[in-house]
């Protein structure tokens, strides 16, 4: 039940921070598997 409240007030003083930490993980995986990409072309070409 509190769960669903949260998610229907994402307007509370922790809602901002776990959103921000969200995007936060979600930019570093990206930019990790991006990387990881890269480095596996370059083994590639090689």
């Amino acid at each position: 039940v509190q769960k669903s409240r949260f998610l229907h007030n994402p307007a509370g003083p922790g809602a901002l921070r776990s959103i921000v930490g969200t995007l936060r993980s979600f930019s570093s995986a990206f930019r990790a598997l991006r990387r990881h990409s890269r480095a596996l072309r370059r083994g590639q070409q090689t």
